[in-house]
């Protein structure tokens, strides 16, 4: 329990500092440190800490392998986190990627320190999407001018980065199951 509440802080602190373009500046050494000093000694966290080191070696293809693969875990989300702030990934990695960061930081215990971040992300990449990348979406001349508009709306938070993606649903050529869509949509009218 506590380890897992550790990897909950620890990805909060992750999403703010990628948001902010701290990539490079990760304090990781330190986080090993402090756990092994506090007695936080487990093979799951041991995991965590090394796929953050080899993510930077990971192609973005092996990032989109290990999102997609359900029995992977918290390390989904770490390369959901990667993939979302990759400058090449095509529009429907991307939907992946925000999808699952976005529901998943619906039931996060860090939840309101990190909407913002996450909303951040979400429609800096969907903006670039939609202008530099519109040749790739579904129906580009409809989809692309009704995706700015959700990225430049006022709202803030889960709220916008929902809308966002709902609004992204019809240009990309995943089909997302109803449950998620359902969650989106109660994440869209909060």
């Amino acid at each position: 329990m506590k380890i897992s509440l550790l990897i909950h802080l620890l990805l909060a602190a992750l999403i703010v500092l990628v948001s902010r373009g701290s990539q490079r500046s990760i304090p990781l050494e330190k986080w090993k440190i402090d756990a092994n000093q506090f007695g936080f000694q487990d093979s799951n966290l041991e995991d965590w800490f090394s796929f953050i080191v080899e993510s930077s070696q990971k192609s973005l293809s092996q990032l989109v392998t290990v999102m997609r693969n359900g029995a992977e875990g918290e390390k989904r989300f770490l390369a959901a986190l990667f993939i979302t702030t990759s400058e090449v990934v095509n529009p429907e990695d991307r939907f992946y990627a925000d999808v699952l960061l976005v529901t998943a930081a619906h039931s996060h215990i860090w939840r309101r320190e990190i909407e913002n971040e996450i909303e951040e992300l979400v429609s800096k990449g969907w903006s670039k999407a939609a202008s530099e990348q519109s040749f790739a979406l579904r129906t580009p001349k409809i989809h692309a001018p009704a995706i700015l508009t959700a990225c430049h709306d006022s709202t803030r938070g889960l709220k916008k980065a929902a809308t966002i993606l709902l609004t992204a649903h019809n240009a990309v050529g995943l089909s997302v199951p109803d449950q998620i869509l359902t969650q989106l949509r109660n994440l869209a009218q909060e």
